[in-house]
C-alpha cells in the first residue's frame, strides 16, 4: 500500500470506529438503548459531520 493510500485509509478506519463508539455512548450513557428517539439519529449525524469536516481538512491540508 502506498503512503498516499495509507494516509487516507487509516484516518477513515479510525473515523468509522469513532462513529461506532459514539453510537454506543449515545445508547448507553444517555440511556437511549431500546428507545426510538430521533435524538439518536441527530447525534450520530452530528458526529459524522464533525468527523467528515476533520477528515476533509486533513486530506486537503495534508
Amino acid at each position: 500500500m502506498s503512503s498516499a493510500t495509507s494516509r487516507m485509509v487509516v484516518p477513515t478506519v479510525v473515523a468509522i470506529v469513532a462513529l461506532c463508539k459514539v453510537r454506543l455512548v449515545i445508547l448507553d450513557f444517555l440511556t437511549l438503548r431500546g428507545s426510538r428517539s430521533q435524538l439518536i439519529s441527530v447525534l450520530v449525524v452530528w458526529a459524522a459531520l464533525v468527523l467528515f469536516v476533520a477528515l476533509s481538512r486533513r486530506m486537503l491540508i495534508g
